[in-house]
């Protein structure tokens, strides 16, 4: 995701503070990726790209805001890791007999 004036405007960042927000982009990817196995390059249709990059602001925000280090499991963002996951295999396909295959 580029540093667009739309993120900077979710999470209300001041102008020239470029490189947190750049630091806060690669960590939401890093944390997408480890808790789904996908990187926005596998989100192929406009749905799923959508998702992803609902998920990387809503991550950006907590990232920006909450500075310190919180053990919380927030479950709505659980559920969305599972649907990116979900919608992205059902676009690859990686449906097969009966179980997933892996990505």
């Amino acid at each position: 995701m580029r540093i667009t004036s739309e993120l900077r405007e979710w999470i209300r960042l001041e102008e020239g503070d470029e490189d947190t927000l750049s630091s806060l982009l690669l960590t939401s990817a890093a944390i997408i990726k480890k808790a789904t196995g996908i990187i926005e390059e596998k989100c192929e249709s406009e749905e799923t790209t959508a998702l992803y990059r609902t998920i990387q602001k809503i991550l950006v925000n907590r990232l920006y805001e909450n500075r310190e280090s919180t053990r919380e499991i927030d479950h709505g963002l659980v559920g969305m890791y599972v649907a990116l996951r979900t919608l992205v295999e059902e676009e690859r396909g990686l449906w097969i007999q009966g179980k997933w295959d892996t990505l």
